[in-house]
């Protein structure tokens, strides 16, 4: 190789050199470059794992991981702050040990449901604390699969739901309460039921036997007449006072049955005259040819509706009279697109503006000196217009001046019933003969000797047998012993009640008709009653003397069907 040569590959190996030592400086930038985002990158992971380390330790509720044995391998300082112990205590320990007995079985299974379900699971727990409060903590479960082990952990969020949990027990408590205060109700209103009505029975029974036989001494008829009528308004004030029970217990019940309004309201009407009558007021009642002849209703209720309005504006009224307009009228809605309405317009004393207010309060009155010059309680407005309500209606002052008479409307929700129905009407009873129960034998079973004697006395003066009895067992006995066409059961008796006496004598094989006869008016004892298969019949003390004649009439030499399943009710 010459020189030239030598020297040309001396500079092409100094190239080389110079190029290799700008790479491995390019490389070195390169590689210094990379480790900077390495250490930013581990600074910014560092930052992270730290806030969310943070958000772990700090969070509002608790957080732990469990063994499928519930051995708790992390714990955030919430939970631990939950069950009142440091955290290193807590790693390593069992969570069974803070729950209480009565929840470790609850606890079992939600561990259970967790691994062999995908799903969170929910329990709730009473936890046991170093302090003397109670906590209870609502755990949610789920299942967590490590990856390098493959071990089934449980991760759950641990919350404090002391107060919720306290105060759904107050809430509880607090309905228990009212429950038993209505219950207790219920049964003093029951009981009142029975304790006055039973009175109220032998007074109006004594009245209607003692005017049955008026032709031996005429006299009486005035005082025995008074009698009547009064224990019959003391009757109507105990039915008004239970109602109200039941509407303001929501027990209101409601039954819907085809009527033909203009027969009953006419009827009501002509009950009425003679109280009318009896004061010089004229009582007339304008029918409207639009109503349906036949309508869906509740006609009791709307008989009762009615009958406080027009005695409230017969009383208030001295002079002139009552006209009623009856007639139908578009509803406000779909659902009610007719209503059934009454005006009912009177000339009596009118009401001052300033008594509007309190109008159709219970036990409220226009005036409180109406009360002394009038009577009353104040409950037929107010009554009326819940039953009216209940109708699908509403009792409404449309007008009034005091001094000449106001004007009440009456609407019910009315229900057009196809003209093809007829209903029966119900014929005036005849005279009462005193051969109508010549031949039947009637068992009378009644702890009271003044209902005892009344009833048999109206039984006897229509010609039938009584065997009377004053407990369930004497019933039984004399059941099985007399040849008897009917029992009359009274409900609450001494040793043993009219249920099971009824029952009993049905397991005996008694197949003649027994007829509840009780002082008890509530729906309850009525249902119960209805929907027994041992009863065939339900009487409401005080019945009048021809209803019970009749009724015994009806019943006495019926076979029972032994596979009859409901009862009915009798009036």
């Amino acid at each position: 190789m010459n020189r030239k040569e030598a020297h040309h590959s001396k500079l092409v190996g100094m190239m080389d050199m110079k190029r290799l030592i700008h790479e491995l400086q390019t490389q070195r930038i390169e590689l210094e470059l990379q480790n900077e985002e390495l250490r930013h990158a581990e600074y910014r992971l560092k930052q992270a794992a730290k806030r969310y380390g943070d958000l772990y330790d700090f969070a509002p509720v608790g957080y732990l991981t469990m063994t499928r044995d519930a051995v708790i391998r992390e714990i955030n300082l919430k939970g631990a702050a939950s069950l009142q112990k440091d955290r290193i205590q807590l790693i390593g320990s069992v969570f069974y040990d803070f729950i209480y007995d009565g929840y470790r079985e609850i606890f079992q299974r939600h561990l259970q449901d967790v691994i062999g379900k995908s799903e969170k699971q929910t329990c709730k727990l009473r936890l046991m604390t170093q302090s003397s409060e109670p906590f209870y903590g609502q755990i949610e479960s789920v299942a967590w699969h490590e990856d390098e082990t493959g071990e089934v952990l449980v991760r759950s969020i641990l919350s404090d739901i002391t107060s919720q949990t306290r105060i759904e027990g107050e809430l509880i408590h607090a309905k228990e309460k009212a429950e038993q205060a209505s219950l207790a109700k219920s049964q003093f209103l029951a009981n009142m039921s029975h304790e006055m009505r039973t009175p109220l029975a032998v007074i109006l029974g004594y009245s209607e036997l003692a005017l049955a036989e008026k032709e031996r001494d005429p006299s009486l008829s005035h005082p025995l007449r008074a009698i009547k009528r009064n224990g019959e308004h003391l009757l109507q004030l105990i039915d008004d006072i239970l109602d109200i029970s039941r509407v303001e217990a929501g027990q209101m019940v409601i039954a819907l049955a085809p009527s033909q309004p203009e027969i009953e309201v006419r009827q009501l009407v002509d009950s009425m005259q003679p109280k009318a009558e009896a004061k010089g007021l004229s009582l007339n009642l304008i029918w409207k040819k639009n109503i349906p002849p036949t309508i869906l209703t509740d006609t009791t209720r709307l008989r009762q509706i009615l009958l406080n309005i027009l005695s409230n504006a017969i009383k208030f009224t001295e002079r002139g009279g009552i006209t009623i307009e009856a007639s139908a009228v578009p509803g406000p809605d779909a659902e009610t697109p007719w209503l059934l309405q009454f005006d009912v317009q009177d000339s009596g004393c009118g009401i001052p503006a300033s008594s509007y207010f309190s109008l159709f309060k219970p036990f409220s009155q226009a005036d409180a000196s109406d009360a002394r010059k009038f009577g009353g309680i104040g409950l037929g407005l107010y009554l009326s217009r819940r039953l009216a309500q209940a109708l699908g209606g509403d009792v409404s002052l449309l007008e009034s001046e005091v001094g000449s008479g106001s004007t009440f409307r009456v609407c019910i929700n009315m229900r057009a019933v196809g003209d093809g129905l007829v209903l029966a009407t119900q014929p005036k009873s005849p005279r009462l003969e005193h051969s109508e129960l010549q031949g039947v034998s009637v068992l009378l079973v009644e702890d009271s000797p003044d209902v005892q004697l009344m009833v048999r006395s109206m039984l006897e003066l229509a010609g039938g047998t009584v065997f009377c009895a004053n407990d369930g067992v004497h019933a039984i006995s004399l059941a099985l012993e007399k040849s008897i066409d009917l029992i009359l059961m009274d409900l609450q008796l001494p040793l043993l009640d009219g249920y099971k006496a009824t029952l009993e004598l049905r397991r005996l094989h008694f197949a003649k008709p027994i007829l509840a006869l009780t002082a008890h008016a509530f729906h309850e004892e009525r249902h119960r009653v209805l929907h027994s298969s041992e009863f065939d019949g339900f009487l409401t003390k005080p019945i009048g003397f021809k209803p019970l004649v009749d009724t015994v009439k009806k019943w006495a030499h019926q076979e029972r069907d032994l596979r009859k399943s409901r009862v009915q009710e009798l009036h």
